[in-house]
């Protein structure tokens, strides 16, 4: 890009204005990895006399000034592309698929919904780590992708339960996402390893349709006590009645905007049981931007960990990689079909992995349009030079990585890509 200013300037002076700036089509290489990228720069100058001069003699000059331009650009071509290529040396090094599996597995990060940035940070990392015939298939790119998972803080881990003492698992998380049913998956799965009456099941959301109904299902297949409680008084009765289980699980209302004034009654009424571990639970298919919301509303709650219920219907799961890595908290369980008992597992961020990285997602990265994948291979070369900035580059950072130079002549102005 700089050169290209430079020929602006020597071939039409100082006073050259730069018009317009504008991505162009490219050509697609193997498994439609970019090739080819390149920007438009459109410029013009007033050449006053030049307007004056009669057609003829204009075209001549300007056929003439095109020529120039053109010997001089087809020069500085070999300079601009191997400046790009010393620029990234780091991602190019080494076989020649090494920068293409590296863009690969970071294409294939965004496909899922992983945040640029972590997405990025994840890749870098995986650079770092990992040689170009640790990362040449896909298991062992998921490897290295685990490894710079837990780098970033990701981690998956189950909650301790001590036999012989009374302690209390709290499931809180959005209305929708499933808490009454992962309360009762939970419940079910602990009775395999243990007798049946040392668990309870205590409800808050007592307001919600249908709720109450729904858990008395559960537990009077699963074989275990249901009590309720909305306020101090119903609390300590509920808790006196569950007296003799070690183990009780409660299922709370959900967070909603409109139900706050609920909901923080009932998170008063968590801070009397202890020991305490609450589970953040939501849906796979939670907008990231609804993760956070919710992990903002609860900041005055310890988690545990989270669960992600509905795994078998989620399409991407890019926002539960995210998430695993903004907040540090831990992957305790996820769930997978409507059914209880059963339909539960634990945390296994190799399972993410397997989900993400494959070749059904890398079919994909073809279809993406060459813009935007000429920016992402722009934006992934920087972050491998340690330039890259905290968010993605716009458009205009697409010039300084592309890989060719064109000249075109529209109307008397100078076109030309770099």
């Amino acid at each position: 890009m700089k050169e290209a200013l430079e020929l602006v300037k020597k071939e039409f002076g100082p006073d050259a204005v730069i018009l317009s700036a504008r991505t162009l089509g490219v050509q697609n290489g193997i498994s439609g990895f970019i090739r080819r990228p390149r920007v438009e720069l459109t410029a013009a100058t007033d050449r006053g006399a030049d307007a004056n001069a009669g057609r003829a003699g204009k075209r001549a000059r300007d056929a003439n000034k095109t020529g120039t331009f053109k010997r001089m650009a087809r020069k500085t071509v070999d300079s601009i592309m191997q400046s790009s290529s010393e620029r990234a040396s780091e991602i190019r090094t080494g076989p020649p698929r090494t920068g293409k599996r590296l863009f690969s597995i970071y294409q294939q990060l965004l496909l899922h919904g992983v945040d640029d940035s972590v997405a990025l940070d994840l890749v870098s990392k995986i650079h770092r780590i990992a040689g170009a015939e640790d990362i040449a298939g896909d298991s062992g790119a998921r490897m290295a992708l685990n490894q710079a998972l837990k780098i970033m803080g990701a981690s998956a881990k189950r909650l301790r339960i001590e036999p012989g003492r009374r302690q209390f698992i709290a499931f809180v998380g959005p209305t929708g996402s499933g808490k009454t049913t992962t309360a009762a998956k939970f419940a079910a799965a602990c009775l395999l390893h243990r007798k049946k009456d040392w668990i309870g099941l205590l409800t808050l959301d007592n307001d919600r349709i249908g709720s109450v109904e729904q858990l008395k299902i559960y537990t009077r297949i699963i074989g275990i006590s249901l009590e309720r409680a909305w306020c101090q008084e119903s609390l300590a009765s509920a808790l006196d009645r569950l007296g003799d289980k070690e183990l009780i699980l409660v299922d709370t209302p959900g967070i909603t905007k409109g139900n706050m004034p609920l909901f923080k009654e009932s998170m008063e009424l968590l801070h009397v049981m202890a020991p305490l571990q609450s589970l953040l639970v939501a849906s796979s298919t939670t907008q990231l931007s609804d993760l956070r919301g919710y992990r903002r509303m609860l900041e005055g709650i310890p988690l545990a960990g989270f669960v992600f219920t509905k795994l078998d219907e989620a399409m991407s799961y890019g926002n539960i990689i995210t998430e695993l890595v903004e907040s540090s908290i831990p992957l305790a369980y996820t769930t997978s079909s409507q059914n209880a008992p059963g339909g539960i597992q634990v945390g296994d961020i190799k399972k993410l992995t397997e989900l993400i990285i494959n070749e059904e997602t890398e079919e994909q990265i073809g279809t993406l349009p060459p813009e935007a994948l000429a920016a992402s291979w722009a934006r992934l070369d920087m972050a491998i030079e340690g330039e890259m900035p905290a968010r993605p580059m716009d458009g205009a950072g697409v010039m300084s990585f592309s890989r060719d130079m064109n000249l075109s002549q529209i109307e008397g102005k100078v076109a030309y890509a770099v």
